[in-house]
């Protein structure tokens, strides 16, 4: 059963070309399409028995952490540790999408982000120190409904001068959408133009920051066709002119940057 089932991190979908239907998680779970048109989604996996695939014991998760009394560990005797205790219980969300095949294509990335990347809630014990504005906002102008902003961290600060690591992605894949797979410039000057996020200079890099992006190495495929050897056209990084960067589908860049 195992093998018919794939790691499902955000969202899967079947098509008849036309028609699409796609189901959003909020956590990962196993996928698989057995028969067409249809979906099946595995939450969780139980079971009292070892399956012998060399973890030498069940997956048998309890509410109480412990197996259950009635397990019995395969080549180890009678089970360890057990307890009378309730099998897992295991919430989530589901968003259910069926649409054309474009309009899926479109709407399923902004319900992926809704549900995968909620607005951050902070409480404070200190009643006189509570803030007038409960929301706040350090960006200046809306992000491109292609890009996001995946990282701004001072992690690398020590190894880079004193910069932050800033991350943009674009959401959608090449050929996912007609409207938003499309290149599409961002302006950092415009995003971050009040302080205490005013930018004050910018430089692209690697993902990690170890090193400019023109050493990123250019992968190639091997035709078995013809012979011939091909280079993706997605290979050579967007370009960073001033503040305002290109970036394109499946794209994911990273700066490292100043404010003031």
């Amino acid at each position: 059963v195992a093998g018919n089932f794939y790691p499902v991190n955000s969202m899967v979908s079947v098509d008849d070309g036309t028609a699409q239907l796609a189901v959003i998680t909020d956590a990962s779970q196993g996928g698989s399409s057995l028969k067409d048109g249809e979906i099946q989604l595995m939450v969780h996996r139980r079971l009292l028995h070892d399956d012998m695939k060399g973890v030498f014991e069940a997956l048998n998760e309890t509410m109480c952490g412990c197996a259950n009394a009635k397990t019995e560990i395969d080549g180890l005797g009678p089970d360890l540790g057990a307890c009378l205790c309730e099998g897992l219980t295991v919430r989530g969300r589901h968003l259910v999408v069926f649409d054309t095949v474009v309009k899926a294509n479109e709407v399923r990335r902004e319900y992926a982000e809704e549900v995968n990347f909620p607005p951050t809630v902070v409480f404070s014990k200190d009643v006189a120190g509570v803030p007038q504005s409960t929301s706040r906002s350090y960006v200046s102008a809306q992000l491109p409904p292609q890009v996001r902003l995946m990282t701004l961290t001072s992690n690398y600060q020590e190894a880079n001068d004193g910069k932050l690591l800033l991350r943009l992605s674009h959401k959608y894949g090449v050929g996912e959408s007609p409207t938003y797979s499309v290149p599409v410039q961002v302006d950092l000057a415009q995003i971050f133009a009040v302080a205490p996020l005013q930018i004050t200079s910018a430089e692209q890099t690697q993902l990690t920051a170890f090193s400019p992006p023109q050493n990123t190495t250019q992968w190639k495929t091997y035709d078995l066709t013809d012979g011939r050897i091909h280079t993706s056209p997605f290979t050579t990084p967007g370009t960073l002119q001033g503040y305002t960067v290109t970036i394109r589908p499946a794209e994911v860049l990273t700066f490292l940057v100043t404010f003031q």
